[in-house]
């Protein structure tokens, strides 16, 4: 197979309120068609958003959907990141938001926490740990106990989610929270050559806006759930 087929990896980057592109997707047939999947998803988060809904911006592989009404949530990103497996093309699905925090942050320090995932077969629980963060001893077991409590880690394990991470970043005054999962993900087969979108449900389009919420609430303000 030629190389100009293989589809493009794209990596994004918020600075300030802006989404930042690193890297140009090749439009190409396989592309635009994982494209359209994408919007299907994000028309499913449309649809539970309801009246919260305010705005949706749509490029390749990188939909924003922007709302009010949510306690912390102003807008959520959905975007695809590919990875060339045998005979097959992933497109895997991650979602994204920051929190901005500048009028009444409580953390001065650079702080970043993620999710080990527990199961063999499966994700059967998660629990999440300090990534590096900057802060005390004392704030890190703070913000571990709220994290790990038992509604956000439900929720991972119910969406199956990876590379979770919180990350708060100073100069910025700002919390981004990110996941990937694999309900929402599209999977192009080389044999025989299909196109399968893992399709969301309604109920789980609401409990990775719940993730959300509950995550930032936990870390703005360093309280128990």
């Amino acid at each position: 197979m030629q190389m100009g087929l293989l589809p493009g990896k794209r990596d994004d980057e918020r600075i300030g309120n802006q989404w930042v592109k690193e890297k140009q997707i090749p439009r190409h047939i396989l592309n635009r068609r994982a494209d359209r999947k994408l919007d299907y998803v994000a028309d499913l988060y449309w649809m539970a958003m309801g009246e919260r809904l305010t705005n949706r911006t749509s490029e390749l592989h990188n939909k924003t959907l922007y709302c009010e009404g949510f306690r912390y949530i102003k807008h959520l990103n959905l975007n695809y990141t590919y990875e060339n497996r045998f005979w097959a093309f992933s497109y895997n699905l991650g979602h994204k938001t920051t929190i901005d925090v500048a009028a009444n942050s409580l953390e001065t320090n650079y702080c970043r926490f993620i999710v080990k995932n527990i199961g063999k077969m499966g994700i059967t629980d998660a629990v999440w740990l300090d990534g590096g963060s900057q802060c005390s001893e004392e704030d890190i077991d703070t913000y571990l106990k709220m994290l790990n409590n038992r509604l956000i880690i439900d929720r991972i394990v119910s969406l199956d989610m990876t590379h979770v991470e919180v990350v708060y970043q100073p100069m910025k005054k700002s919390w981004t929270i990110s996941n990937r999962t694999l309900i929402g993900s599209t999977t192009w087969i080389l044999i025989p050559p299909v196109m399968s979108l893992i399709k969301l449900k309604p109920e789980e389009c609401v409990k990775m806006l719940e993730f959300f919420e509950l995550v930032a609430d936990a870390v703005v303000n360093r309280k128990v759930i």
